[in-house]
């Protein structure tokens, strides 16, 4: 993953769901004391996840991000939802959270 300040560790991997549709999960490991300051690191990383995709082939915006999870304390603490909790999507399962969901938040077209 890109250099994210305050990110103390990262283990994303690549994978496919049950729909045969892209997704990336795993954990966001967040260096902070307080949550307001870790949910500023997990919105940082996911800015920088988000606009990788984004600047790939027009059909990274299709790939899943929401099983990409943020930990403060080794505790699960932020999810995409958190980014957007009014998301408009059809299945409210994180793993249909795709990177273009997320694009506006992040000044993407």
């Amino acid at each position: 993953m890109l250099e994210v300040e305050g990110v103390a560790g990262c283990e994303i991997e690549s994978g496919m769901n049950g729909t045969f549709r892209r997704l990336l999960h795993g954990r966001i490991d967040l260096a902070a004391e307080e949550r307001r300051d870790a949910f500023t690191i997990y919105d940082d990383a996911m800015r920088a996840v988000v606009t990788t995709l984004h600047e790939g082939d027009e059909t990274e915006g299709n790939i899943s991000v929401g099983g990409i999870m943020g930990f403060l304390a080794g505790v699960e603490e932020f999810t995409a939802r958190d980014l957007e909790p009014d998301m408009a999507v059809e299945d409210y399962r994180l793993e249909q959270v795709g990177a273009s969901a997320l694009y506006a938040r992040y000044g993407l077209t």
